[in-house]
């Protein structure tokens, strides 16, 4: 009848009505969760980066960074290694240049060498005594091979930074 088929179209209505404010309601939901989720992982994210900071910042004592120079020289990765140097005593940049050139040659020979050895093993500090803005630090080179090779290692601070002395 006419009746039936009006309180049909009104309760079609309802309920579609019903269903888009529970659908509107539901990607509010949705939304506030994405968002608190996006936060949280940006918090961890934040709080593993400063602690990654922190730990680095207290990773570059002389005995850390007399192993990575002592490693990127066997390696052979010069750049690295010279990053490593102090050249505030070469105040002409021709010397600098020079003292470079001749370092990275000594750099590749090193790293020929540790081949030959089969290259590293590992590095281990033997010894290191810090004073002041100084510090000596004896290592052991150990090959594939299994042979060893001792290398000392003199720093100074420049700067608030462990810098190898040449």
């Amino acid at each position: 009848s006419k009746f039936s088929r009006i309180l049909t179209a009104k309760r079609r209505m309802e309920l579609n009505l019903a269903t888009n404010i529970f659908r509107a309601r539901f990607k509010i939901l949705s939304y506030n969760r994405e968002t608190f989720s996006k936060r949280k992982k940006m918090k961890k994210f934040l709080l593993a980066a400063v602690a990654a900071l922190v730990l680095a910042g207290c990773g570059d004592g002389a005995k850390d960074v007399s192993k990575d120079f002592i490693g990127a020289v066997y390696e052979g990765k010069s750049d690295k290694a010279l990053s490593y140097l102090d050249f505030s005593e070469a105040k002409d940049d021709g010397l600098k240049e020079m003292m470079s050139g001749k370092l990275k040659a000594a750099i590749s020979e090193t790293k020929n060498k540790a081949e030959k050895l089969g290259g590293v093993d590992g590095i281990e500090v033997i010894s290191a005594n810090e004073k002041d803005d100084t510090a000596n630090v004896e290592l052991e080179v150990k090959f594939k091979d299994g042979s060893k090779r001792s290398e000392r290692v003199k720093l100074k601070k420049v700067n608030g930074d462990w810098k190898i002395r040449l």
